[in-house]
Parts: C-alpha cells; sequence; structure tokens
C-alpha cells in the first residue's frame, strides 16, 4: 500500500517536472481530474522515512523495496538518484531519493545537520568536523550506501557496478577528508555507549552507591535507568534539564519501570555521579542529542523541510523520547507506523512497552492543540507466526 501511493504520488511529481520545460500540462495524463489552470497546481513529492536501529535490517529493507519498485515504469525516475549519497541535510536531499531508509544514528545526524545551531560542529557543506571515537570509522557513511541486486540481469548489474563504484568512491574520499580533518583538531569527541559505560565509567559511577565497597547492581540495570527513565523518557524530554528529578524519578510507578524495585535514590546518585564523569571526559549520549533536537525544533516555525511518514521498525529498541522526536517532525502525527516484538530487543538501555506509545500520542494531542486531532494508535497483536514451524513454537 505505502509503495502505491508513492507511486501514484511520483508520477505526479514526476510528469509535472518531465512537462514544466514546456509550461504546459497534458490533461490527458490526469484523466480522472477536472481542468484547472496549471498555475493552479502544485504537487509535493511523498516524502517518507524508514527508520531502525539495525543496520543490516536497514540495508535489507531499502534493497526490497528498491526490487520492488523496479517492477514499476516509474521507478526510471528515481535510479539515476539510488546511488547517490544523501545529503548532510534534509532540505537539500533530492526528492527523488525517497524514500529514505535510514539507522537511527543516521537519522539524528541528518537531523541534527538540518536545523540551525547544529549539535555537532560542521563544516559548510554540513559534514562533521569531529571524529566520534564511539563509532566505527565507516559506520555513518555506509547506512544508505549503494547495492547491487544479485538478482538482476548483467546489463543491470554492469550499470550497478559501475554506479556503486562511483558511489564507493565518493564515499572514500568524503571519509578520507573526515578522518583527516579530525586529526587535525585537537581533540575527538566521544559518544556514551553501553559498551563505553561499562569499560571506562563504571568503576567511577559505582563509587556513589550506598555501598561503595559492593555495589549490587549490574551496569546494564543501571544504564537502563538512565537511558529509558531518567533522561529518556517523555517526563524527562519535556523538563528544561533534559532529565526527571529525584522526586520525579521516585514517583515513577511499578508499572511503568518494572525492572528496578530496589533503592532509586541509590540509583540517582550513580547517575549524577555519571553526569560529572561525562563532562570531564567531554563526553555526551544519545538522550543528550535527543533533547538537544527536541528542544530546537520546539522552537522553529519554518523548517525548510517536512516529512510526510514515519515507518519505524524494531520499536522496542527506541526510547520514548526518540518516538516522540519522530512525532514531532511528522508533518501529519498520524501518520507515524511502528511495528516492534518486545521479545527481540537488541538495544542495551531501552526498558520499551507498547502501553507507554499509547500514552505518548494521548499526551502529546494534549500538550499541541494545534496539530490537530492526534489519534491514540491502536495496538494490533500479530498472532500468526510464519517464521517457525510448531516443533520450535511448542519447546
Amino acid at each position: 500500500e505505502s509503495l502505491e501511493r508513492h507511486r501514484r504520488t511520483v508520477a505526479s511529481d514526476a510528469t509535472l517536472t518531465v512537462q514544466s520545460k514546456e509550461d504546459a500540462v497534458d490533461e490527458t495524463k490526469f484523466s480522472n481530474r477536472p481542468e484547472r489552470n496549471v498555475a493552479d497546481v502544485k504537487y509535493v513529492h511523498l516524502q517518507q522515512i524508514f527508520v531502525t536501529k539495525n543496520g543490516f535490517l536497514c540495508d535489507r529493507m531499502r534493497k526490497n523495496f528498491l526490487s520492488l519498485s523496479h517492477g514499476d515504469k516509474i521507478s526510471q525516475y528515481h535510479r539515476p538518484f539510488e546511488n547517490e549519497l544523501l545529503s548532510y541535510r534534509l532540505q537539500d536531499v533530492n526528492p527523488l531519493q525517497f524514500p529514505l531508509f535510514l539507522t537511527s544514528r543516521r537519522w539524528l545526524l541528518l537531523l541534527d545537520g538540518s536545523l540551525p545551531e547544529p549539535f555537532f560542529d560542521r563544516f559548510d557543506d554540513g559534514s562533521l568536523k569531529r571524529k566520534v571515537t564511539t563509532w566505527g570509522d565507516i559506520d555513518s557513511f555506509l547506512d544508505a550506501g549503494p547495492l547491487i541486486d544479485n538478482d538482476a540481469s548483467e546489463d543491470e548489474k554492469s550499470e550497478d557496478e559501475s554506479n556503486s563504484q562511483r558511489g564507493l568512491d565518493d564515499i572514500s574520499r568524503r571519509l578520507t577528508d573526515s578522518v583527516s580533518a579530525a586529526r587535525g583538531m585537537e581533540r575527538v569527541i566521544t559518544e556514551v555507549t553501553y559498551s563505553y559505560f561499562e569499560a571506562y565509567m563504571w568503576r567511577d559511577v559505582r563509587k556513589a552507591s550506598q555501598d561503595k565497597e559492593k555495589c549490587s547492581y549490574h551496569p546494564s540495570l543501571v544504564w537502563t535507568e538512565i537511558k529509558s527513565f531518567i533522561k529518556g523518557s517523555l517526563g524527562a524530554l519535556h523538563s528544561e534539564s533534559g532529565h526527571l528529578s529525584l522526586d520525579e524519578y521516585c514517583r515513577l510507578g511499578r508499572k511503568q519501570a518494572p525492572n528496578f524495585d530496589g533503592n532509586r535514590q541509590d540509583i540517582y546518585s550513580m547517575f549524577l555521579r555519571y553526569e560529572t564523569v561525562k563532562r570531564r571526559r567531554r563526553a555526551y549520549d544519545e538522550c543528550d542529542l535527543v533533547f538537544n533536537l527536541y528542544r530546537r525544533l520546539t522552537t522553529r516555525q519554518d523548517l525548510g523541510w517536512a516529512v510526510n511518514e514515519f515507518y519505524l521498525d524494531e520499536t522496542q529498541d527506541f526510547t520514548q523520547a526518540e518516538i516522540a522526536l519522530c512525532l514531532r517532525c511528522c508533518q501529519d502525527p498520524n501518520a507515524l507506523f511502528l511495528t516492534g516484538d518486545t521479545a527481540q530487543g537488541i538495544m542495551r538501555g531501552v526498558s520499551f512497552r507498547f502501553k507507554d506509545i499509547q500514552s505518548l500520542f494521548y499526551h502529546a494531542g494534549k500538550a499541541n492543540p494545534g496539530y490537530g486531532k492526534i489519534n491514540v494508535p491502536e495496538l494490533l497483536h500479530l498472532t500468526d507466526n510464519y517464521r517457525s514451524h510448531t516443533g520450535i513454537l511448542e519447546l
């Protein structure tokens, strides 16, 4: 259904683009529409974004979509742009490159470059000035890189391989420039991931526990409380500081935060120590970036770009704050499609409940009446399993 809607929109947009050179519209192309003045006809390209945490899944979804879309002749307008690297700003992305398939990191980077006063230091073209030490060198460059379809014809393979090689050469050049620029800086920046937290910060953070000698908390538990609740909850996103106060954190209900029933004051003390250590290391975490983006979005009236629809896959890997950010960016808040399985989470530090998503939409509707009616999404349970046979399911 999404592909068909996208096809119809692109067809209208592409037809108008081709004919605009002659300053006329052939009304036989729009036989089901009433006659109208050309000046009154304005087509807006449907701009959809698919976001997931899993880079491999992101690549496979993009490849499958392209294979499916090539069965329609309208794809001829897209093919010349399929292997072009995305710009660093949404307003610079070619409309014919949509829909976009992005990892969440690539999405946050793209959004940051699309708003004034970016979180990261950037060059004039929007590329990063400094290297983020906890990212893989090529990670952010290959999120939407060129793909070759192994099932394509020989002619198509030859053309795709040529385009892909040009794309990879461009990736290599941009990567080299970025790394060289980063080496020229006196310091780089660090994103605190769970691995970094456990390896380099936990020893200091645990000292804030009441039992300094024998801290009984596992680092993953503390990380989850920080990322999902103290900094990644909807309440934290709407606060002035970007995190819950001690009183707000202690008031969280057992159902909302089911993974922890210990001393929350102890956890909060470790959170404060974590923030101190993070500042000392001149680092940031993903929650800092999401909060910064959300605050900048709320102060802008005219963004200069639009996203019509979001598709979030593996939603259980997103914090409430990340989902609320996508809700804020979407032109129609009711045009979000979210799928997930709470039994398949891959992200350390994310505590997820689908009921929290319903609550998020409910509060978004009350807090933003200018959006119009925001529907609380219906929770649809998938009862049929098509991936495992009965013998496995009965184990």
